[in-house]
């Protein structure tokens, strides 16, 4: 059995929780694909399709004395959100944590007989305009949440 969790596992499920639940485009770490503008902005017919990306972070295992186990780990994710304004980003943020943090009562097989335990949101982030094209601009905000997992 492992001694730590395996993270892609915890990240597999968080995404799947998120693309079951949203409407729009969800991906780890990069843009989804088919999500953002279809084509040139300046150009008839062009849409952006609003999406989220979910980025693992730096995680930390609980510190307990030399004889102790840790048997806890805190596993940060980023969520950015990106929209034409400022209210389809924060409405999609809003969404996608209550996803997350809906998440804090399911069982997990990471390899490490854990669960999650809780899901807090650690900071939500700056609304931020994305594109400097002043006719077409998009918008994004970077939160960052935690889920801490325990062995049973």
């Amino acid at each position: 059995m492992a001694t730590f969790p395996q993270r892609r596992l915890l990240t597999d499920h968080l995404l799947t929780a998120l693309q079951n639940n949203l409407e729009y485009l969800i991906a780890v770490a990069d843009q989804p694909r088919g999500a953002g503008w279809s084509d040139d902005p300046r150009k008839d017919g062009a849409v952006f399709r609003p999406y989220s990306v979910l980025t693992p972070m730096t995680a930390q295992q609980s510190q307990g004395g030399i004889g102790q186990p840790q048997d806890y780990w805190v596993m940060p994710y980023g969520l950015t959100s990106f929209g034409v304004a400022p209210e389809q980003v924060e409405w999609q943020a809003d969404q996608a944590r209550q996803v997350l943090a809906d998440t804090n009562t399911d069982e997990l097989n990471v390899g490490y007989d854990a669960n999650i335990q809780a899901v807090w949101l650690v900071s939500i982030g700056t609304m931020n305009r994305v594109s400097d094209n002043l006719e077409y601009p998009y918008w994004a905000q970077a939160d960052v949440l935690s889920i801490a997992l325990s062995r049973d």
